[in-house]
Formats: C-alpha cells, structure tokens, sequence
C-alpha cells in the first residue's frame, strides 16, 4: 500500500510537470515574430522572417520604379516583354498571380510627379521615417485583383520637390488583423536615406 501511494504521488508529480510544460509552451505560442531587416538605400525596415525580400525583377516606368517586393510565397517577374516586327512593349502587373490563403505581397516604389504634393493623396496623415505620409486601408481594394481581401497604401513624401515613395501591401485572410499588423509594425520602422 505504501509502495502504491509513492507511484500515485510520482504520478501527481509527473503530470503536474507536463502541465507547466504545456503551459509554457502555450505561452510561447504567442511570443513575438522574429523579423528581419532589408537595408539598402533609400530604405531600411524590418519585416517578419516568413517573408523574403526580392529585388531582381526591374519595373520601370516614366514615373515610378520598384525598390522592393516582400512576400511570403513565390514570385514571378512581374512585367512581360513582347517582340514584334515593328519592334517590342512591355506589359507589367503583380509579381503574384494569386495571393494564397494567408498571403501577402507588398512592395516599395521610388514615383514622382510634376507638381505633386501630399495632399495629392489619399488617407490618414502619419509620419513615417520623419516624413509626411498618407496611409489608406481599404477593403478589397485593388488587391482584388489577385484575391487579396485587404489593401494598404502609403505614400511618402520626400524632400525633393515632386517626389515620393509609395508602399502597397495586399492581403489575403484568414488571419487579416495579425497579418495587418504586421504591415503597419513594418512601415513604423521604416527609415529613409537623405535624398542627395
């Protein structure tokens, strides 16, 4: 009877260990992302690690230029050139042709305009990186195109005249609000180099 007792109350003692260990293990599971930081001029932001950073697709146009896409599923070029007799024309869209479930894709623009300013744009003024900028979040947006359910647009204005960065995420639920934050906690940290 005494050697039973014993076994009960090591038991007892075990299982309580593995409760304070699933315990902890619960609380681990909604510890902090682990982020990583993108620096190169003009920019310098963290993002989370699930998320890589491509900088090799090149899309130009008269008045703006990609610096950056993010995104946490694979990416194709996003412009198509097409040749032709009378010579060639480049089409360019998303780098994504469809957001998964989770999904988010944003990228980072160097754009001007002759007389812009920011009151050319739409959305909430904030500062971002000691500058002026507009955010707006809408729902879809025009991230529907490629089923994002959620799109934010930042642009920020720059010193040189007529000149700015605009950012645009699209995201694709079913965590909407976590991934959001995650957006808006990435262009909080945003930093810019002085323009020369």
């Amino acid at each position: 009877m005494k050697r039973y007792l014993v076994t009960i109350r090591r038991l007892l003692a075990l299982s309580g260990a593995v409760v304070a260990t699933l315990g902890t293990c619960v609380l681990t599971v909604g510890a902090a992302t682990p982020n990583r930081e993108y620096d190169q001029s003009p920019l310098k932001f963290t993002y989370p690690a699930s998320w890589r950073d491509v900088e090799h697709y090149t899309e130009m146009t008269s008045f703006s230029s990609v610096i950056v896409f993010l995104s946490n599923q694979k990416l194709h070029a996003p412009c198509m050139t097409t040749r032709n007799p009378g010579g060639s024309s480049t089409h360019c869209s998303w780098p994504v042709t469809t957001l998964m479930s989770g999904g988010v894709l944003a990228e980072w623009r160097a754009s001007g305009s002759p007389s812009w300013t920011i009151d050319d744009a739409k959305g909430t003024t904030h500062t971002i990186g000691g500058m002026t900028a507009k955010v707006q979040v809408t729902r879809p947006g025009s991230c529907d195109a490629i089923g994002g359910q959620e799109t934010i647009n930042a642009v920020v204005e720059e010193a040189v005249p007529d000149s700015y960065y605009s950012f645009t995420a699209c995201i694709r639920g079913p965590n909407l609000a976590r991934t959001t934050n995650s957006v808006m906690s990435s262009l909080r940290s945003t930093q810019f180099s002085k323009s020369t």
